[in-house]
């Protein structure tokens, strides 16, 4: 993954779920952007606090809050290889990144 100029190395692969959403390692996107993140096992939930943004989602759920006001997403959250995925148009909207562009002859997604 490009960041910038920089290349950040993901810890586990993009992929495309079962409803053809591109899914996204939660993690390593997030701290990509600058943001921190927290797992808490109990009510497997992922808090990302990035700027003045508070966001969670537990596994299983479609619905993520941003300080504390539910949103609605695509489709549920969900661990694959021991990495929590949401889609990438959901986890860009929660970080603030507003341009999306898919490539698809390099099958490429860009946030800016």
């Amino acid at each position: 993954m490009s960041v910038g100029t920089e290349t950040v190395t993901l810890d586990a692969p993009a992929y495309i779920n079962s409803e053809d959403y591109t899914m996204l390692p939660v993690r390593a996107i997030s701290e990509a952007f600058g943001a921190t993140v927290t797992w808490d096992d109990a009510s497997r939930t992922v808090t990302v606090l990035s700027g003045q943004r508070i966001i969670s989602m537990t596994i299983g759920s479609k619905t993520m809050y941003i300080n504390g006001t539910p949103v609605a997403m695509n489709t549920a959250a969900e661990i694959t290889n021991d990495r929590t995925f949401i889609p990438v148009r959901d986890l860009a909207n929660s970080l603030g990144i507003s341009a999306i562009d898919w490539n698809e002859a390099s099958a490429t997604v860009t946030l800016n």
